[in-house]
């Protein structure tokens, strides 16, 4: 698991409630939202972007990334489901209003993940982590 070093964002209470509604305890984006202090560190994905290009952070986009690819989504089907689905908001601690991002922001993290070996390593670490929750099974 990765220790995080920046301070997660704290679980709003509306998506927090709305959440346990809507979903068992088995959900494995609830058990991402549960332990996101465990998974999530933006200074694994630091450097990436210098400080004036970062919009998203690049953490947030290896997240939804790793959604994208275990749901084999696109990236515009990836972005409306983080604008619309409750369980993805509730594992990045999210508003129930967060719009979102550009879907090109995804390809454009991609890119500069695979041309940088600490961003690849990060990637793949956050990817352990997350299947270690039981959200990947590979």
């Amino acid at each position: 698991m990765i220790t995080s070093h920046a301070a997660v964002p704290p679980l709003p209470d509306e998506t927090a409630h709305l959440a346990n509604v809507a979903f068992g305890e088995g959900n494995p984006y609830r058990a991402i939202g549960d332990h996101l202090d465990e998974v999530f560190d933006d200074a694994d994905f630091s450097g990436l972007y210098a400080a004036s290009e970062e919009t998203v952070p690049a953490s947030l986009l290896a997240m939804v990334t790793i959604f994208q690819f275990v749901e084999g989504l696109s990236d515009l089907e990836a972005v409306a489901a983080l604008r619309s689905r409750v369980d993805w908001k509730y594992a990045l601690h999210l508003p129930l209003n967060y719009e979102g991002f550009d879907e090109l922001a995804l390809s454009e993290f991609r890119q500069r993940v695979a041309y940088q070996k600490r961003g690849q390593l990060a990637l793949k670490r956050l990817l352990h982590s997350v299947r270690d929750l039981g959200l990947v099974w590979q």
